[in-house]
């Protein structure tokens, strides 16, 4: 499947790589405890990142560097490749709530009349899913410090309790919501804001860096991600297609040419590849 998508156009690779995973793996990962599916999840968003990478024309010396915004939602400035490890836990709980709230096995422990046992595996996996994402988040956390206030978002409660113990009486206290949803959307903001601190912490430009991904979170930012290239005047050039992707990135962008068209300056698009 990568080696085709490596021979598509730009644009349609990019649209495959988003639609792979999809609700397959969404359902495989909400009937498998992560622990099972970890050694998988990791190498298929290896896979993923490698052809995110060739797509997009990353240098290999660029390592990983980018790869956090690739994963991050389109609302979030990123590329909608969704990081299976980080799908994994939420989808997990999730699905773990719908069967305990609605299978007649678990109607007793929903109920309250009995426990859920502590030294059952799906305890124990429970409390492994709690602790991946209370671990991610922190973090996460740990990593917005930015005097650029004004520009981290405002970060959604978390849904989820702090133990195993706790899951059936935090969920049972309330009505059916989207828990993995609720779960994604707080994880995405704090990435979100993790990026911007990174952004104001790299000097004179931290600024312009931090813009740049507010500008990303605007509405209908990445349109041209989710355009599918049904007529010629949806097509983007394979060309055109990778400077719009490195410009979201904020990565350089091949100089064409030494003099800038628009001010007749020599040598301007050296100087800067934003030029």
């Amino acid at each position: 499947t990568f080696q085709r998508v490596g021979k598509m156009r730009k644009q349609t690779g990019m649209l495959a790589l988003q639609h792979l995973g999809g609700t397959t793996l969404n359902n495989a990962f909400r009937g498998m405890a992560p622990g099972a599916t970890e050694r998988w999840a990791k190498q298929y968003d290896k896979a993923v990142m490698a052809a995110a990478h060739s797509i997009i024309g990353i240098p290999a010396a660029a390592g990983d560097r980018y790869d956090e915004q690739l994963q991050a939602a389109l609302a979030a400035g990123g590329f909608g490749l969704t990081s299976s490890q980080l799908l994994a836990p939420a989808a997990f709980l999730a699905g773990v709530e719908n069967t305990l709230r609605h299978s007649p096995v678990f109607k007793d422990i929903w109920e309250g009349t009995s426990q859920l046992d502590s030294e059952s595996k799906l305890y124990l996996e429970i409390n492994d899913a709690l602790h991946t994402i209370t671990n991610l988040e922190t973090s996460l956390q740990s990593r917005a410090r930015s005097s650029l206030v004004s520009d981290l978002l405002l970060v959604p409660p978390s849904a989820l309790p702090k133990s195993a113990s706790e899951f059936v009486t935090h969920f049972r206290a309330q009505p059916p919501f989207p828990i993995q949803h609720a779960v994604s959307v707080r994880i995405a903001t704090l990435s979100y804001n993790a990026r911007v601190s990174a952004a104001g912490a790299v000097g004179r430009g931290g600024r312009e860096h931090a813009a740049r991904l507010r500008a990303l979170r605007q509405p209908d930012a990445a349109l041209w991600l989710t355009t599918l290239p049904t007529e010629v005047a949806l097509a983007l050039t394979d060309l055109k297609w990778q400077w719009a992707a490195r410009l979201r990135l904020g990565m350089d962008i091949p100089v064409v040419s030494d003099t800038c068209p628009g001010c007749n300056k020599a040598d301007a698009c050296l100087d800067s590849c934003w030029h």
